[in-house]
């Protein structure tokens, strides 16, 4: 797919990586120029800040419905002044592809649920659980607690009661201003791995 075939006012979503942090930054299609460069509403951060991505290694993904979303491996995403005017573009070197969201399944439960960092306790929604990681929403708007945390994460579904403890690597700030931060397990997974099969028995 190439940059000038997605529709104006598109989403789309850009992921910055290292070794042990993700970032997801979203954003909106102006409009088109050429075959594979776009005009895109100002990234900013969560304070209001335009995103300088000069740089920084840059994947893209564009989604529609439960369409399997394209992503675009590489871009580069640059600041220009336009007639007095900030502007930001993205170019992209090769057409992107289609692709799996996730290739380790996650089983969705959206449950209230309890999170620890240290000695601070926060009422979450938990999303997801999954064979690698888990994800939780904060409801402290805006409020970021960074990523490479520790925390133990708390939550009951009837009987089952169950405490995962995993490492915050992604964080991604969602419309109304919550956090949605992704983990990865730390230690031993059997009974989270059971409670997903238990799930699925359920939906099936």
């Amino acid at each position: 797919m190439k940059l000038n075939e997605i529709p104006r006012n598109a989403e789309l979503v850009l992921t910055v990586k290292d070794s042990s942090t993700t970032l997801d930054f979203k954003t909106r299609v102006q409009d088109s120029i050429g075959e594979n460069k776009i005009w895109v509403d100002i990234i900013q951060d969560k304070n209001g800040k335009t995103v300088n991505f000069k740089g920084i290694p840059v994947s893209m993904s564009y989604a529609v419905g439960d369409n399997k979303p394209v992503v675009w491996e590489s871009v580069f995403v640059k600041l220009f002044k336009v007639n007095g005017t900030l502007k930001q573009a993205i170019l992209a070197s090769a057409d992107g592809e289609e692709q799996n969201r996730r290739r380790a399944y996650r089983q969705k439960i959206n449950l209230p649920g309890k999170v620890d960092y240290g000695t601070n306790q926060e009422d979450v929604i938990v999303r997801d659980v999954g064979s690698t990681g888990f994800s939780f929403i904060s409801n402290n708007k805006g409020e970021s607690h960074g990523t490479s945390i520790v925390i133990a994460c708390s939550f009951e579904d009837g009987e089952v009661k169950m405490t995962i403890e995993g490492r915050i690597v992604r964080v991604q700030e969602l419309k109304n201003g919550k956090i949605c931060y992704g983990c990865r397990y730390i230690g031993r997974t059997d009974v989270i791995n059971s409670y997903i099969r238990r799930k699925k028995r359920e939906e099936s």
